[in-house]
């Protein structure tokens, strides 16, 4: 995607009402998006797939825990300790940078991982300066993330943190969603909600923001038995990976566990699902890469992580998932932290601290992924569009007469009034040609109008966005129709036969 493309798809996510810059009246603050109408709608149709795929098909537990955590909780989990990213600060204009991305720009070569050290001696070695005044580079030092709070007042005050992950909620209720389990493994528990990271150099509209939203599927396991149920459904699925030292490679998630790729079925399982998830909401199959990471890429907490990363034109791989084998490290740290037992005894009658597969999704990095994947600069009109599959675009129908006659007027809102508690519709009014434009512009899939024809035979048009072709159905299938098409049961074609 060039600078002018991408450029037009802000344009147009700001004009449309998808997003806007949060505190815009006070000059806004960096990092910080607020979603508009058709931004928020787009949001609760991507999570509605997600949680049919990771709760319903999991019967997984869903939690929603608080976003404020107090100091103890991010002392055990090694937060307070280890979650940073490295910074430079030039000597000249004082302005701040993450130093391995500023690294990896100049250089192109990865530096995600790399010590304060290591940053510093690169910088040096290259002569890397301060890309706004050409000023020199302090030496590299570590900024922690975490956004610092108090809980109650200034005499009794006690140090918290907003959450920088959902997860840390879920491994504080583990006793509880055990006993709700029957007091069996596996466990699994599903949360969506916001999370906060205090980031230096947030970018790319919502690829990193300082507040955003996580989807996160934890699954609490016996240490030795990391397989699952379903493994059966997404064997065959083909999945294209970059394992350490081996280069990309394409194979099914059968195959990967049979090779040890990967280090068990149920991280094979993860990313099978994974790419469910991404093909659903419009990414191409050929940009869904499992990219495995090395120790010093992965965090600190995990024994493994597979990383589903995204191709975008405009910033090229980023990752939008990590799977992570996080092992015994969260349920061991609290336990030891608290006091509190967080053991299971299994049939022989050991008694182990389960480990925990986690399936971490940010929900604004696909948002993103999904808008580029589906704009169109120019459909060969001088019409820019979004080309939403049915089931995730925000508005699914619109309503419009064709002419602004009464009987008109009045028959079409009678038909958007009995869809709108069922479908996201609109109502226009207007010339024809440029509803269907602006329609097209928000990836609305299909336009119903309303002319002549309806008020003598009670018969409507209905135009698909992508093809542009009508065809009439009566008044009465409008409901089944919509149903069928938004749910992918059927093609517009069909209708034509």
């Amino acid at each position: 995607m060039g600078k002018r493309k991408y450029e037009k798809l802000v344009s147009i996510l700001l004009k449309r009402g998808f997003i806007f810059p949060s505190f815009e009246i006070y000059g806004g603050v960096g990092g910080f998006y607020d979603f508009g109408d058709l931004g928020t709608k787009l949001k609760l149709k991507v999570q509605e797939i997600w949680k049919f795929i990771f709760v319903k098909k999991e019967d997984a537990f869903e939690i929603d825990t608080r976003t404020v955590l107090p100091r103890p909780v991010l002392e055990a989990s090694g937060h307070l300790e280890r979650f940073t990213d490295p910074i430079t600060q030039c000597k000249m204009c004082l302005s701040i940078y993450r130093a391995d991305h500023l690294v990896e720009d100049k250089l192109g070569v990865p530096s995600e991982g790399k010590s304060p050290e290591e940053l510093t001696k690169l910088i040096r070695e290259n002569k890397i300066v301060c890309p706004k005044c050409s000023g020199e580079l302090s030496d590299v030092s570590e900024f922690n993330l975490l956004f610092k709070t108090y809980i109650g007042p200034e005499q009794k005050k006690k140090e918290a943190f907003l959450r920088p992950e959902t997860c840390q909620g879920h491994f504080l209720l583990f006793k509880r969603l055990l006993a709700l389990n029957g007091n069996k493994l596996p466990v699994a528990a599903a949360q969506i909600g916001r999370s906060y990271r205090n980031e230096i150099s947030p970018r790319g509209v919502l690829v990193r923001l300082r507040e955003f939203d996580q989807m996160e599927l934890e699954i609490f396991v016996h240490p030795k038995r990391k397989v699952h149920p379903l493994f059966h459904e997404v064997k065959n699925v083909r999945l294209r990976m970059e394992p350490l030292d081996m280069g990309k490679k394409t194979m099914t998630a059968q195959e990967a566990v049979e090779r040890e790729v990967v280090p068990h079925q149920l991280m094979a399982y993860a990313l099978a699902r994974s790419k469910e998830f991404f093909l659903a909401i419009g990414i191409p199959g050929e940009h869904i890469l499992f990219k495995q990471l090395s120790r010093d890429e992965r965090p600190f907490y995990a024994i493994d992580t597979w990383d589903t990363v995204i191709w975008t034109d405009a910033f090229g791989w980023i990752e939008v998932t990590a799977n992570n084998d996080r092992g015994e490290h969260d349920l061991k740290v609290h336990m030891e932290k608290s006091g509190e037992k967080l053991t299971f005894r299994d049939e022989e009658g050991e008694e182990i601290i389960p480990h925990v597969m986690e399936m971490s999704y940010g929900l604004d990095r696909p948002l993103y992924c999904v808008l580029e994947h589906t704009f169109i600069e120019d459909d060969g009109r001088g019409w820019s569009m979004f080309r939403f599959p049915p089931k995730v675009a925000p508005i699914e129908v619109t309503v419009l007469p064709v002419v602004k006659r009464e009987d008109m007027l009045r028959k079409s809102k009678e038909i958007y009034n009995n869809l709108k508690l069922k479908f996201n519709v609109r109502y226009k009014v207007g010339y024809v040609g440029r509803v269907y434009a602006r329609m097209d512009e928000i990836g609305c899939p299909y336009c119903l109008t309303v002319d002549g024809e309806t008020i003598e035979n009670n018969t409507v048009t209905l135009r698909d966005r992508d093809t542009r072709e009508q065809v009439r159905i009566k008044v009465e299938e409008v409901d089944d129709t919509l149903t069928s098409l938004l749910r992918e049961k059927k093609r517009f074609s069909d209708l034509k036969k």
